[in-house]
């Protein structure tokens, strides 16, 4: 009988803890049949805030380095890019969005910082410029640069910048735009370098 008593409890405790797989934080309402976890957030403002982590940290994840594929849809939000991040099974990826402006200047512009936007509308110029390096870059992150100034843009190959932020024009020389034109890069973190995937010239 004993033994029977404690097999029921054993069943009941399991049961339960099936019946509860589904978690509300933030107030004692019930999940939605659809939803494994809800954040009720009607009695305490807030929202839910991510692992922080550097691209150093995130790096050195067990299962989630070079080719193991072990963790897809591992999110994280990265200290280094200010982006969150997932991995996809094979790279750390993201979805950037929105635009930006880059104000630059006549001449050579290196290094350049435009923030983590996709899109990026190049200002400022009264002549012609140039474009050789451009920060921030990391495996697969794609920006598209747009010239809307009334000057003709050139794209650097392999010149001036740092060598992590040098663009790849993939023709071995410098690639020329005129006004209202476009290049989209992707980063290749295995060269360190920018390549050059689209233009509209």
């Amino acid at each position: 009988m004993k033994n029977f008593i404690l097999a029921f409890i054993g069943c009941f405790a399991f049961a339960s803890g099936v019946a509860q797989a589904q978690v509300m934080v933030g107030s004692n309402s019930i999940p939605q049949a659809f939803s494994l976890l809800e954040l009720d957030a009607s009695t305490v403002k807030g929202g839910l805030r991510l692992p922080q982590l550097t691209t150093t940290e995130r790096d050195a994840l067990t299962g989630v380095t070079g080719n193991i594929t072990t963790a897809p849809g591992l999110t994280i939000y990265n200290t280094t890019t200010s982006l969150i991040e997932y991995w996809d099974g094979i790279r750390w990826t993201h979805h950037s969005t929105g635009m930006s402006t880059f104000t630059a200047v006549n001449g050579t512009n290196a290094d350049c910082d435009m923030g983590t936007s996709s899109f990026v509308k190049i200002i400022g110029t009264t002549a012609g410029f140039s474009i050789s390096g451009v920060a921030g870059g990391y495996d697969g992150r794609i920006i598209t640069l747009y010239n809307s100034t009334a000057n003709n843009m050139t794209i650097l190959n392999d010149a001036t910048s740092i060598e992590a932020n040098r663009i790849l024009t993939l023709t071995g020389i410098d690639l020329y735009t005129t006004a209202a034109g476009t290049i989209t890069l992707q980063y290749d973190a295995e060269s360190a370098r920018w390549i050059i995937i689209a233009s509209q010239l």
